[in-house]
């Protein structure tokens, strides 16, 4: 590489002072990745703006979904605390993802960069870095670091002014115990590490949509600056923000055709399967559609049945009381033939006393119902021990396998056309039974669902609902004798 010029440093050294982010992006680029050319895309730019207004104090949180090889972790990880430290070398850096093998890689790119001639020659007065700098905690001689951890790992005792949190979810793990886990320590740790204020900036939060309560929607629930770019433009999930918009037009449009050319995304589609390519590829939990039950096969009816073969109550309860229990879901259906009905629900978050009163109500309403399902597990046990002498028609259900393999059973139902829910517009509640059962199993909530996969498994297996042709069975073979 030719050296550069003093006219070219003094340019470069006014662009790294001033509000260019993406400006330097496109100078750095070269010293870090020398094998591979700068691409420019108009993602790259749209993303500097964003953090360039959390550097500034303009956005509090920022989450950014955005698919994978499109330069993220390179621009947020490497790139944005080097430029960061040329506009303010004081500033505390915590940077968290998945795995140390990732915030390592990640912080010595960036170390390289700032101790390169390049940099040095530009902005070497800005601020020194230690003769050896440990990579899980750089610091500088201006009161500046910048610390590196994972979700669970140690930042006690140091207080940033920015969080950069990149992908601190793995990007195939999806499930409620590892979601709620990083939840619970940014809630614990995260939460609390933060400069006085006007010394704090802001958070960055970047990763794919894993699931509909994963951390981004925690932001995303608060009010967080949301940028969220698909690798195939959806027109009706367009982005726009104060500080942006998506600029594509056209329904499939690609985000990047450079790194993320359309046979690219088609191999990523066929080898992710249907609920990982919406999450890392389209930024939303589920496929459009649905995952295991369908959009297309959800029938609705205006007027019920005047008479069913069968009514039952199926009751999902809550494990524990108070505000932060989930939620307890009790529904009715009825069985006409091989149709079956969702006929009322109840759901909200119940203590104890509440759900008891509200299976007795539920009961009193329905007196056809002729049995009243309650899961055993949570707080089933108790609940059919009190009501037991109370109510008839109690039945114990000790659920077989797990929820999405009791899901998939019944999934067929609705394909076939054989479950039939109330018209959405007669009845408010059942726009929010639609969406947990279309993101599901990566809903915000699954008592729901685990409602009417309990109730559509007994109506199918059991043979009471055979009662009425026995009898007439019965009589014929009382005739024939």
């Amino acid at each position: 590489m030719l050296e550069d010029s003093e006219e070219i440093i003094a340019c470069d050294r006014e662009i790294g002072l001033k509000d260019s982010f993406y400006d330097f992006i496109k100078m750095a680029w070269s010293q870090v990745y020398a094998d591979s050319p700068f691409q420019d895309n108009w993602h790259i730019p749209l993303m500097a703006e964003h953090y360039e207004a959390v550097f500034r104090g303009e956005i509090d949180e920022l989450v950014v979904n955005i698919p994978p090889n499109s330069s993220k972790s390179c621009i947020t990880c490497v790139l944005f605390p080097a430029w960061l430290w040329i506009r303010d070398p004081a500033l505390a850096l915590i940077m968290a993802t998945y795995a140390e093998l990732i915030f390592r890689r990640d912080s010595n790119k960036t170390v390289d960069l700032m101790r390169s001639k390049w940099y040095q020659a530009r902005w070497g007065d800005r601020f020194s870095l230690p003769t050896v700098a440990a990579v899980d905690y750089v610091v500088n001689d201006k009161g500046g670091f910048r610390l590196g951890t994972t979700p669970g790992g140690k930042a006690t005792g140091l207080h940033a002014n920015i969080q950069i949190l990149d992908d601190p979810n793995k990007p195939e793990d999806a499930s409620a115990v590892g979601l709620q886990n990083i939840r619970d320590w940014y809630a614990r740790t995260m939460s609390t590490r933060w400069r006085k204020p006007p010394q704090k900036t802001g958070l960055i939060c970047i990763m794919q949509r894993l699931h509909c309560s994963d951390l981004a929607q925690m932001f995303l629930d608060r009010g967080a600056t949301h940028l969220m770019l698909p690798a195939n433009f959806d027109p009706k999930r367009r982005c726009r923000t104060p500080y942006g918009y998506d600029p594509r037009t056209q329904e499939g449009e690609l985000l990047d055709p450079h790194r993320l050319p359309q046979n690219l995304i088609d191999k990523l589609r066929r080898n992710l399967g249907s609920m990982n390519a919406a999450a890392q590829l389209d930024q939303q939990p589920v496929p459009e559609g649905g995952a295991i039950f369908q959009r297309e096969w959800l029938k609705f009816y205006s007027e019920a049945p005047k008479a069913f073969d069968q009514v039952i109550l199926s009751w999902d309860l809550a494990y524990k009381d108070g505000e932060s229990s989930d939620y307890a879901c009790g529904q009715v259906w009825g069985r006409k033939g091989a149709d079956f009905y969702l006929l009322d629900q109840a759901w909200d978050r119940m203590s104890f006393s509440t759900a008891l009163d509200r299976i007795r109500d539920q009961a009193k309403r329905w007196p056809q119902a002729t049995a009243k399902l309650i899961e055993e597990k949570a707080n089933g046990a108790a609940v059919l021990q009190v009501l037991q002498s109370k109510l008839s028609g109690l039945v114990a259900v000790d659920p077989r396998g797990g929820k999405f393999s009791r899901a998939s059973a019944c999934s067929g139902l609705f394909q076939a056309g054989n479950v039939h829910l109330p018209d959405p517009d007669k009845h408010p509640w059942v726009a929010g039974y639609i969406t947990e059962l279309l993101t599901f199993p990566r809903s915000a909530y699954d008592d729901r669902v685990d409602a009417t996969t309990q109730a559509l498994l007994y109506l199918q297996q059991n043979e009471s609902w055979l009662a009425p042709a026995m009898v007439q069975v019965r009589k014929w073979l009382a005739h024939e004798v």
